[in-house]
């Protein structure tokens, strides 16, 4: 959670890691024919692999989303996940070496309520979001 120039929140961070894992049980629950892992740290947050063709997988960059913002994102004020541009260039990297990387933003209060884009999407329509002045 956060992004580059704001200031580390322990407790937030915790609680995006909590809910994280408790994202994936979501998604094991209701990805049947995948299984769901935490992803490898720096790489992703999330892996999904496919349970019949292992070479087929889905990396995930989760961003655990609060309440006020979550409803910008739904009314179309925010179009596009928030990340921050360093992002771009893993999306850009992941893109060369033929893997697919997705964002997923996901509501803090109801992990089924989520908003996902592939990132060669995100990096052709995302831009910065910024609050009205």
């Amino acid at each position: 959670m956060g992004g580059i120039g704001k200031p580390f929140d322990s407790g937030l961070a915790r609680k995006a890691t909590e809910r994280t894992a408790e994202l994936v049980d979501l998604l094991n629950r209701n990805l049947k024919e995948f299984r769901v892992e935490l992803g490898p740290g720096k790489d992703s947050d999330i892996v999904i692999t496919h349970l019949t063709d292992p070479l087929v997988n889905v990396f995930v960059e989760v961003e655990i989303v609060r309440g006020d913002r979550w409803e910008r994102i739904r009314s179309g004020e925010f179009s596009t996940v928030r990340w921050p541009l360093g992002k771009r260039d893993k999306c850009e990297n992941y893109a060369r070496e033929g893997k697919l990387l997705i964002m997923l933003s996901v509501n803090e209060d109801n992990l089924g309520d989520m908003f996902y884009i592939d990132c060669a999407s995100w990096v052709q329509q995302g831009r910065e979001e910024r609050l009205p002045s």
